[in-house]
């Protein structure tokens, strides 16, 4: 919807919208944990779901334009001929990010306790510097005056992967901070892609 509404203009719109999603993830789990602890573990469950509701019955009086040509199509499959292969950058792009993005919230604490010898809450932190990076970036990037194109995605792609290797290779221990800055620079990767 983001996309269709603004067209060539959607990277800054869908920035916006995954550093909420980006803050819900960060605030998320503290809150279930504050619940879990106050009350019990199926109150986060009910919270998230009452505050759903709301959500949900605001969400039926949004209006959504129809999609742009839609009868123009006259295609009868799902993609028009030719689409996969332009698709295929994408899914490669959005396996590799979604891979990074699971990897070092799973194997966070197992790096941090078996590789450094931390303590496993150094790791949970990191999980949680690693989405504070991912804000920071996506905030960051709001303002950037020019177009946000493929160039910067590549960029991003390739300033994490250095700034995650070296840290990896340095041994540092630090992760809080590592973790941190990947995200940073990975930031604008997800919403940049999917405009």
């Amino acid at each position: 919807v983001v996309a269709e509404r603004y067209g060539a203009r959607a990277a800054r719109p869908l920035l916006f919208v995954h550093a909420a999603a980006t803050l819900g993830a960060m605030l998320g789990p503290a809150l279930a944990a504050w619940l879990a602890a106050n009350a019990d573990w199926s109150a986060a469950f009910r919270a998230v779901g009452a505050a759903h509701l709301p959500l949900a019955a605001a969400a039926l009086r949004v209006p959504f334009p129809p999609p742009p040509h839609a009868a123009a199509r006259t295609h009868a499959g799902l993609l028009p001929p030719g689409a996969l292969a332009t698709l295929l950058p994408f899914a490669a792009i959005a396996f590799a990010y979604v891979g990074v993005e699971t990897a070092l919230s799973v194997l966070a604490v197992p790096y941090a306790t078996a590789a450094l010898g931390l303590p496993p809450a150094r790791g949970l932190t990191a999980i949680s510097a690693f989405w504070a990076g991912l804000l920071l970036g996506r905030v960051a990037l709001l303002a950037v005056r020019g177009a946000i194109d493929a160039r910067h995605l590549v960029a991003a792609a390739a300033a994490g992967a250095l700034v995650l290797a070296a840290g990896v290779a340095s041994g540092t221990h630090a992760i809080e901070l590592l973790f941190a800055a990947t995200g940073a620079c990975l930031g604008l990767v997800f919403p940049v892609m999917v405009a």
